[in-house]
């Protein structure tokens, strides 16, 4: 028997466990979280102020803020894609923890809402019975425990990933209006531009990783990944390294992998395609300059860097390509840009390329 359990959640107060519901939206009376870093877990959120309320055992609690809004939009953009903890993902984990049981007066069995004698219940647990079946552990609104078995593989894992986000360790930072918060991606990628990185790099490094942690994922799930996929276990870290100690960016895809992610405009696309994006303007862009690429010559597109065109495979024409647009931006934003290297065309200047 493989148990499953997210350890502060059993310790979490029976107020918390008693309204669950309201804990999301309420504000949550508790002093800021104090220390270099706070372990716990999260038993409220606030979506209106972006606080977060965290059970560090025993029922004591203190509150952080999430890193917030970044001026810079690039910044912003990295914050919002790579980064892995926003108000939102913990409300939808707080709400994905509830549930519905009924209790015979001998066993618990998971039910829905609208089934006869439902009881609200907050899950805490889930164990893998083995042979397909599950115990998921919980607390109801009066503070009583319980547990019920069910062979819904899909609802064992989700729940186990609901209780797992709940289950923190951040670090802190305190911001010059003495406010306590946990920094995000983009406060790393401030530092690092500041440090002489290009945001261009940054997507790269920032992919690979993602792409390493997916590895890890699947090696979970599958035991195994074939061998010319991205590696389990890679670090910024260690990628900050190998270019420090005077590798390049070409030589590093050859060390590790060359990332699917590769600028900040396929970054921008990417949130567009979740519905979060400006419309169609990127994939607007990404035709003007594969059809520019493939009819060999002049067309006019809305600039993007490192795009892979089917016609033309990316490499040298993606660099091509942003160096034209950084010409177009150091003439007002309309000038004459590389379209790639065998043509010339208009580039539409973008604020979302990085040009040193």
């Amino acid at each position: 028997m493989r148990k499953i359990r997210i350890t502060g959640l059993l310790l979490i107060t029976t107020l918390f466990l008693m309204s669950v519901g309201t804990a999301i939206a309420e504000n949550v009376e508790a002093d800021s979280c104090a220390g270099e870093s706070v372990t716990g877990t999260v038993v409220s959120v606030d979506t209106g102020t972006g606080l977060v309320t965290i059970d560090t055992g025993g029922g004591v609690l203190c509150t952080v803020a999430l890193a917030g809004d970044f001026e810079q939009p690039i910044v912003a953009l990295f914050n919002t894609y790579f980064g892995n903890v926003s108000i939102g993902s913990l409300a939808t984990a707080l709400e994905g923890i509830q549930g519905w049981a009924v209790y015979d007066g001998d066993t618990w069995t998971w039910a829905s809402e609208g089934d006869e004698g439902a009881v609200a219940v907050t899950v805490t647990g889930v164990v893998d019975n083995g042979g397909g079946t599950f115990s998921l552990e919980f607390t109801t609104g009066e503070g009583e425990t319980g547990s019920a078995s069910t062979e819904d593989a899909e609802l064992a894992a989700n729940l186990i990933g609901f209780l797992a986000a709940l289950n923190v360790d951040w670090t802190l930072q305190t911001n010059e209006e003495g406010t306590v918060f946990v920094p995000g991606v983009g406060n790393a990628v401030i530092t690092y531009r500041e440090e002489g990185y290009g945001f261009g790099q940054l997507v790269k490094l920032y992919a690979i990783v993602e792409e390493s942690q997916e590895a890890c994922e699947a090696e979970a799930s599958v035991g195994t990944t074939e061998s010319d996929e991205p590696s389990c276990g890679v670090t910024l870290e260690e990628l900050f390294l190998f270019l420090e100690s005077g590798g390049g960016m070409g030589e590093l895809f050859a060390e590790y992998w060359r990332p699917s992610m590769l600028g900040v405009g396929q970054v921008r696309q990417a949130l567009n395609a979740e519905g979060s994006g400006e419309g169609e303007n990127g994939n607007n862009g990404l035709k003007g300059i594969c059809n520019a690429r493939s009819n060999n010559g002049n067309a006019n597109a809305n600039g993007q860097p490192d795009i892979e065109c089917e016609e033309s495979g990316g490499g040298e024409s993606a660099e091509n390509d942003l160096k034209g647009i950084c010409n177009a931006l150091a003439n007002g934003g309309n000038g004459n840009g590389n379209g790639n290297s065998n043509s010339n065309g208009n580039g539409n200047g973008r604020p979302d390329v990085d040009c040193d």
